[in-house]
């Protein structure tokens, strides 16, 4: 991405950067299609307005005349009457708010050969009585799009994250009614107590490691990555990495990380909890394998 503001959805690269997971990966399937391809034709399928956000505790209403295409755990895609713009809403537990700008990022699945433009820089916004941030900014590229994106603090770790998007060619006013509509949903917001997804943690306890090792025959050269997760029963966890390059005649210095603090689990999702903050991660299960951040990890 060409441009970035100081409070970019990159914010607290170093923390997320090697623990998301693709969360929208079935946003593709989600979105209208017309947003896209304005010749599709349009989808009949039941509305609603109201919806909560199952684990988490959060409730929230779509703007009037808007479907639930889609929802897949803490996610939930709507689509306008004309099926030519798209709303995903989604629920985590982050602190600071910044943090939760990223899963905004995935929401929009910005490539890096594609450039994002600033229209309203990210600043702190009000929703009601509660503080958020808010901006807009247009997608150049495959899939080119404008999107104002919203994110609501609705107590001390749960956040409301919203990103409206819309084609290319909208005007400035259709964008600022969709910025409207996006600040009414989130003020509007109410929450209760969420729940601990205590199916999900009985899962997850234990050691998860990743072993990977490559070697190119025409240079001799190759890399190896040794990564593992620790989940314990108390609530603790530790997280290990070794990344390392060889290249015949060269001495590469090997990539190395460690972390460690609390996590838990709700609504489907892990929270991890370390000096850098609060974050919330999506988990994936693949023939009895944990997946997470497109690395797939075995259960020792």
């Amino acid at each position: 991405m060409a441009t970035k503001h100081p409070n970019s959805m990159d914010s607290r690269r170093s923390l997320s950067a090697r623990r998301r997971t693709a969360v929208l990966v079935f946003l593709a399937a989600l979105l209208p299609v017309s947003l896209f391809c304005p010749s599709a034709p349009l989808i009949a399928q039941a509305r609603s307005t109201a919806a909560t956000i199952d684990g988490f505790g959060v409730s929230y209403a779509a703007p009037s005349g808007w479907t639930l295409s889609g929802r897949e755990g803490r996610i939930h895609a709507w689509a306008n009457a004309t099926q030519s713009a798209a709303l995903v809403i989604y629920a985590g537990h982050f602190s600071p708010l910044e943090l939760a700008l990223g899963d905004a990022q995935r929401v929009l699945g910005v490539p890096r050969d594609e450039d994002t433009r600033i229209i309203t820089p990210l600043t702190p916004t009000s929703f009601g009585s509660r503080t958020g941030m808010s901006g807009s900014l247009r997608i150049v590229g495959a899939r080119s799009v404008v999107a104002h994106v919203a994110v609501v603090q609705l107590d001390d770790s749960t956040v409301l994250g919203a990103v409206a998007v819309l084609d290319s060619a909208t005007q400035d006013a259709v964008l600022a009614a969709a910025s409207r509509e996006v600040t009414q949903l989130l003020t509007n917001a109410s929450l209760r107590s969420g729940e601990k997804d205590t199916t999900l943690a009985a899962r997850l306890s234990g050691v998860w490691a990743a072993n990977v090792a490559y070697t190119s025959s025409p240079t001799g050269g190759g890399y190896t990555n040794d990564e593992s997760w620790s989940f314990r029963a108390d609530g603790a966890f530790a997280y290990k990495k070794r990344f390392a390059v060889s290249m015949p005649g060269a001495a590469v210095t090997p990539e190395e990380r460690n972390d460690q603090g609390r996590w838990y689990t709700i609504g489907g999702a892990l929270v991890l909890i370390s000096e850098e903050g609060r974050m919330t991660v999506d988990v994936q299960f693949a023939g009895g394998k944990l997946v997470l951040d497109g690395t797939t990890f075995t259960k020792q």
